[in-house]
């Protein structure tokens, strides 16, 4: 007997960027049906357009994605987002954290989508909801906690230096099976040098560099 067919992915990113998670999913070989991105910059999205053209389904603002645009999507197999780290991350000394008037607040909106979307899941039955939520390890312990309390889960902490040459630490929560053991024990890897994918215009004189940022004092090394 054949085991019953697997249903193509029906994805739903926030916060979407320049779509990397549309290409991991692409170079993870698995078929997706539908990939919907709520994203805002003209420039990330251009960068989506370039790279995956008709292939993902912008819908904008996050905050207009609401249970009626929820519902015309039907069914959701996968949520992923991560939201601005800008008004949490200690390193901004004018961090909003969660007021209304910073970006930190958005992070709600985030979880407001994951409560509809379990909800219908349940209702709906069959093929589960997975979710996953990124963001900065680098925040105070208060909004960690609330994170924690809102999304009822502790986060599992990655480095991108488990699979770059860069250091950059990232909170991550979800139900994705494995998650926890796979980080903890994730086995042997090569992970390349800086030296190896040098920059044309850098001489390279370290094999690992710090988080990288869109300010230029960042990238001075």
């Amino acid at each position: 007997v054949e085991p019953p067919l697997k249903p193509k992915l029906r994805v739903l990113g926030l916060f979407e960027g320049i779509g990397t998670g549309r290409h991991v999913l692409r170079e993870l070989g698995l078929d997706v049906e539908k990939y919907y991105s709520s994203e805002i910059d003209k420039d990330a999205i251009r960068v989506q357009l370039h790279n995956f053209g008709d292939q993902i389904i912008h819908l904008g603002d996050v905050r207009e994605v609401t249970s009626a645009v929820l519902d015309d999507m039907g069914e959701i197999h996968l949520l992923i987002g991560g939201s601005p780290c800008a008004d949490l991350s200690l390193v901004n000394f004018r961090r909003k954290n969660f007021d209304a008037s910073g970006s930190g607040v958005l992070f709600y909106e985030y979880a407001r989508i994951l409560e509809y979307l379990l909800k219908k899941s349940r209702e709906r039955g069959g093929t589960p909801l997975y979710w996953l939520f990124e963001n900065t390890c680098k925040m105070e312990k208060k909004s960690v906690e609330i994170i924690k309390r809102t999304l009822g889960c502790e986060p599992v902490t990655v480095c991108a230096s488990q699979f770059t040459p860069m250091e950059r630490k990232r909170y991550f929560w979800g139900n994705l099976i494995g998650m926890s053991s796979a980080i903890k024990n994730p086995g042997p890897r090569e992970v390349p040098s800086l030296r190896e994918v040098p920059p044309s215009y850098k001489t390279v004189v370290c094999d690992t560099l710090p988080t990288l940022t869109g300010n230029k004092e960042a990238q001075r090394s």
